[in-house]
């Protein structure tokens, strides 16, 4: 085990070196932080009383509650940026956890050391949750925080929201590792991204008239990832309570469908000539 947190260590490291994965982390994190700073201006001059006697208390009511509606929607487009950014992350950090060693030429040395091909791939693969984790902890704090500026208070159904993210997040990425072993890791993460049951669902009512392509994307539909599960913008912006036994039943999924994951990246790289 001392080898393959040995390998996490390193991996988390060299993301300082990760160009592609860097830039998007700083892209999202501003990003977030722009939404967050105007969702906290709008709620606040939705609060204002100062026009008060320039216009008339229908007028005033008609603008706060406007201002009010525009600072709310900020906030859920907020999550939905903070969603579909640690997905880009994801896939970036994953879909390169093999292909980046052996661009550089480094992969036939590191398997030279005393060490199984399963063990640099998981240290490889918990390198990159902990990414995922320090991604979620910050954006965590800048969703939670917006959210108690705006409104004085976190409902439950943001927690939760929350709660599903870095999960969602590992779905995808692990969706992605495996794809990088069988094409370019460019294509694995858009094959990833979009790869999803929601659209073999939608191919599947197009392709209804052909009995046997519709039962070919209806089986697909039911193997592919989930991903539209994890995406909780339309609770939030809906203001829908989300039970907590949602975010457990998803927590579940991702994990058992990821070590599936893993275990087809494994088999797939163990075959793999690395010279």
């Amino acid at each position: 085990m001392r080898a393959v947190f040995l390998i996490a260590w390193d991996q988390l490291a060299d993301f300082r070196h990760r160009r592609l994965v860097l830039a998007l982390l700083v892209a999202a994190v501003s990003l977030a932080l722009v939404l967050a700073l105007l969702a906290q201006g709008m709620s606040a001059v939705s609060k204002r009383t100062e026009f008060a006697g320039k216009v008339s208390d229908e007028e005033r009511m008609q603008l706060q509650l406007g201002v009010g509606m525009g600072s709310y929607m900020l906030q859920t487009a907020l999550y939905l940026v903070v969603f579909i950014g640690g997905s880009v992350v994801s896939l970036a950090t994953f879909c390169g956890l093999i292909s980046t060693e052996r661009t550089r030429g480094t992969l036939p040395w590191v398997l030279s050391k005393p060490i199984t091909r399963t063990q640099f791939l998981l240290g490889k693969w918990v390198g990159a949750c902990a990414m995922i984790l320090l991604y979620t902890a910050v954006m965590f704090a800048i969703l939670i925080g917006s959210t108690w500026l705006t409104e004085k208070s976190v409902p439950a159904r943001m927690y939760y929201a929350c709660s599903v993210m870095p999960f969602g997040f590992l779905l995808v990425g692990s969706v992605g590792a495996f794809l990088s072993t069988l094409m370019p890791p460019v294509l694995a993460g858009v094959v990833a991204y979009f790869g999803g049951a929601q659209l073999f669902h939608r191919l599947a009512d197009w392709a209804a008239p052909w009995r046997w392509l519709d039962y070919l994307l209806t089986g697909l539909h039911y193997v592919a990832p989930s991903y539209d599960k994890f995406n909780m913008y339309l609770d939030l912006l809906m203001g829908k309570e989300i039970p907590l036994s949602r975010p457990v039943v998803l927590a579940a999924y991702a994990v058992a469908y990821s070590a599936l994951m893993f275990l087809l990246t494994t088999l797939v790289f163990q075959r793999r000539d690395v010279a």
